[in-house]
């Protein structure tokens, strides 16, 4: 889990995977153009395949992308985050704890990076996020009230990495880690059976 990788390298290993070549042929060219397009799509593609229950492929993705270090750039840190979370969700057992460690780590790292100032403002929206308060429902509830199904589950998967990160830090008293988790598996199977209806290249990243 020590090995540093750019970028780059981490998006070139991810694309020689010879067991997501049936999903990323089926990936929209115009989400792929550039190292920041791609390193996004990737990662929801992880997301999605740990939703779907296929953790073995969603961890082929994580763990060349988790290995790429934080560099101050929040543009992209986003998703490189997401993809640490989903590292010490799908690693195989004897790696487990490691990339728990990995991910608990790194995103610390990134929340205590940079200027005084900067660090106490960071720690404290963190805080919050730990606290469930900036947890996004509404926009669920607006695709569900639109019929949108696969506006749903782009929705549903956003709060499933939300929820899963809480879980990994270790949640709050205001939302401890046992409810994260709980919010989690309601979420994965309201993915999943909306999979079920619509088909999984109906679903971002694919449409």
């Amino acid at each position: 889990m020590d090995e540093k990788l750019t970028l780059k390298q981490a998006i070139a290993q991810v694309m020689e995977v010879q067991a997501l070549t049936d999903y990323m042929k089926h990936l929209p060219a115009r989400d792929m153009r550039s190292d920041k397009d791609k390193l996004q799509t990737l990662s929801e593609l992880g997301w999605l395949l740990y939703a779907k229950g296929e953790h073995d492929a969603a961890f082929q993705i994580a763990k060349p992308l988790a290995q790429v270090a934080f560099d101050g750039n929040y543009n992209r840190w986003t998703w490189l985050e997401h993809t640490n979370v989903l590292l010490a969700l799908t690693a195989p057992e004897e790696e487990k704890e490691a990339a728990r460690q990995h991910a608990i780590h790194a995103i610390e790292q990134a929340v205590c990076t940079g200027d005084k100032d900067i660090v106490e403002v960071k720690k404290e929206v963190h805080k919050r996020f730990l606290n469930g308060d900036t947890l996004d429902t509404d926009s669920i509830q607006h695709s569900m009230d639109e019929g949108d199904r696969a506006g749903e589950a782009a929705r549903r998967l956003i709060l499933l990495k939300n929820l899963c990160k809480i879980e990994l830090l270790g949640g709050s008293k205001a939302y401890p880690a046992e409810r994260a988790a709980q919010e989690a598996e309601a979420q994965i199977q309201a993915i999943r059976e909306i999979e079920a209806e619509l088909g999984l290249l109906k679903l971002s990243p694919f449409a």
